[in-house]
């Protein structure tokens, strides 16, 4: 599998976008997945149904790396297996958090690795790689003596994802 001229993204081609094998996932004496094997081909429409407890969630959850499989084989768009499918694709991580009045945004501007600074009305959004990016955007805040309140975390997005493989924007 090749990678497109400066994309760190797989270029799908003529593979499967999702390929699961015999995978199973045990939690102590519990098989929440118990040999599972499915394709998705590029440009199918895929869905899962199933009742309550069926491994659903932990399917998609190990598809996208956040778990683990016990056995089998994960592969998505030819990252086999997924470790972290978000993580291979360089996806930014974010800082929110919200503040009761427009606050100046330079600061957090300069934080290594930030790409990016948003506010919108009270929410304010720092997009960025680096790895202490929450110890810094809070070091940030108390340098500024800025009041803030409701700070999380987020993770990249399907959409972020679905960005990084396609270059191409899910909405307008």
């Amino acid at each position: 599998m090749g990678l497109e001229a400066g994309s760190r993204a797989p270029k799908i081609c003529n593979m499967n976008a999702i390929v699961l094998d015999n995978l199973r996932k045990c939690y102590g004496d519990l098989w929440a997945v118990d040999g599972v094997s499915f394709e998705v081909r590029r440009g199918e429409i895929f869905g899962m149904v199933g009742p309550n407890g069926a491994g659903k969630t932990t399917t998609i959850e190990c598809l996208e790396g956040l778990r683990r499989a016990t056995e089998g084989r994960a592969s998505v768009v030819g990252l086999d297996p997924p470790q972290n499918l978000i993580a291979s694709l360089d996806a930014e991580n974010r800082v929110v958090f919200a503040v009761d009045s427009p606050i100046d945004l330079v600061p957090f501007r300069a934080i290594p690795g930030v790409s990016r600074v948003e506010q919108t009305g009270g929410r304010i959004i720092v997009f960025g790689r680096e790895d202490k990016l929450v110890v810094r955007v809070v070091m940030a805040l108390a340098a500024a003596k800025i009041r803030f309140r409701d700070l999380r975390t987020e993770q990249p997005s399907l959409e972020d994802v679905f960005l990084a493989l396609t270059g191409k924007e899910m909405r307008d």
